[in-house]
Order: structure tokens, then sequence, then C-alpha cells
């Protein structure tokens, strides 16, 4: 995503005055040009909320260098919630969990021990996969990216094969889902 992209795409997100922008990885990857940064930093600080611009890292943040990745979110003003937990405005509880490409990543219910869980719970996991883990931790609305919805032909077809959400909302049990297809 170049400058001009984003800065549209920023434009766009404000136009709608939203309450909480949360964004579920895949930000930067290897094609990000470290020169590049400085103007993505300053188009990323422009993303405005009631609440906040929070962020978890996907598997590409692991491929470009996940520590740059954090840096530049954080520089943005962006609050990176990758193994912890925020209340927000005393309504809801936000969990920001890693990427699975961290293996030592938290588990959910490890994430959720000590959160206020007699508010809404909202679960940032980049990656829609220990989705039964949302659903046995009791998480309100679990929100995660990653698969495009296959992206291409037949991409889209074999990511059903596995992935048990590929794009859109379905809830299991009292568990809302919704991956973003990108």
């Amino acid at each position: 995503l170049r400058r001009e992209r984003l800065a549209a795409w920023t434009e766009i997100i404000n136009k709608e005055k939203p309450d909480l922008i949360l964004l579920v990885g895949d930000i930067f990857d290897y094609t990000f040009l470290p020169k590049d940064s400085e103007g993505i930093i300053d188009e990323l600080s422009k993303l405005k909320s009631k609440y906040g611009v929070y962020a978890v890292p996907g598997n590409h943040e692991y491929y470009f260098n996940i520590n740059k990745s954090l840096d530049y979110l954080e520089c943005s003003g962006i609050t990176v919630l990758c193994k912890t937990t925020v209340v927000i405005d005393n309504r809801l509880t936000l969990a920001g969990r890693d990427d699975a490409h961290n293996h030592k990543r938290k588990t959910v219910e490890s994430l959720l021990s000590g959160a206020d869980t007699s508010l809404p719970v909202i679960l940032m996991d980049h990656q829609p996969v220990d989705l039964h883990s949302s659903v046995k931790n009791m998480v309100d609305l679990h929100i995660s990216g990653h698969t495009h919805n296959g992206q291409i032909f037949p991409a889209n077809y074999l990511a059903r094969l596995k992935w048990e959400i590929v794009h859109g909302h379905r809830k299991i049990e009292e568990t809302n889902f919704y991956v973003t297809s990108g």
C-alpha cells in the first residue's frame, strides 16, 4: 500500500466518523520500502476515531520486520495489541492477539485471564484459527483478516479447505466471527 492509496483509504474511513478503528494485520510486508515509512506513518496518523485506533500484527509484518512494523504503527499513534487487553470507555474489552507466526503467542484463555469479561469482549486475531477457543472463552466478537477470501480463482475455493471461515460473518454458539476479505 503506497502513500497515495493509503491517503484515499484514510479519507474514506474518516468520513464515516468511526467510533473505533481496528486494523487486523498485514499493513506492511516484504515489499514495503523503509524509505516510504515517513509518508506511511504520516498517513496512518491521520486515522481518527472517537475511541482510538488499534492494531494487531499479521504474518506480513513478520515477513517485513516485526519490530520495525510495530514501531511504525506506534509512531503513527496506533495502539498495538499483541498480547494484551484494554477496556474502551467502560463499554467493552478489546483483546489483541499476536499472529500465529509467533508460536509462543498467548492462548485465548491466557490473553483473557484477568480481563474484564463482564463487558462485551472483542478479540482481534489476524488469522482465523483457533476459533473454538474464542467460543469456549465466550468472546462476543472475533475479528480476523488474512484469508483475502482466497484472493483469486481457484484459491478462493482452496481457502475453504484450510479455514473454517474465509470471509464474512458467522455465529458459532454465542460468538460472532467476522473475517474481512481484505
